[in-house]
C-alpha cells in the first residue's frame, strides 16, 4: 500500500497526473511565447528570478543565461512606451 501511494504521488507531481487540458494549455502557451519572444514560459520565469536573459535552448549554442546589455533594456522599454503611446486614443 505504501508503494502505491508513493507511485501515485510521483506520477501526479511529475505532471503525468494532470488533466490533458492543462497540459495542452501549457504547450499552447509555450508555443505562443516562443513565437513572440524566442523564449518559453519557463525561460521567462527563470529570467525573472535570476534577473538575466535566460533561454534553455541556448545550451546548444553557449551559456543558458547571459547578462542583458543596458542598451537592450533601454531599447525595449522605449519601444514598449512608444507602442503604448500609439495605442492610446487621441481625444
Amino acid at each position: 500500500m505504501r508503494w502505491l501511494i508513493l507511485a501515485a504521488a510521483a506520477i501526479s507531481l511529475s505532471g503525468c497526473g494532470l488533466p490533458p487540458i492543462v497540459t495542452y494549455t501549457s504547450y499552447a502557451a509555450d508555443v505562443f511565447s516562443y513565437l513572440a519572444t524566442k523564449k518559453s514560459v519557463t525561460d521567462h520565469g527563470i529570467s525573472m528570478v535570476l534577473q538575466k536573459d535566460c533561454a534553455l535552448l541556448r545550451v546548444l549554442d553557449g551559456p543558458i543565461c547571459t547578462e542583458e546589455a543596458e542598451e537592450e533594456i533601454v531599447a525595449r522599454r522605449s519601444a514598449r512606451d512608444s507602442e503604448a503611446r500609439a495605442a492610446r486614443p487621441l481625444i
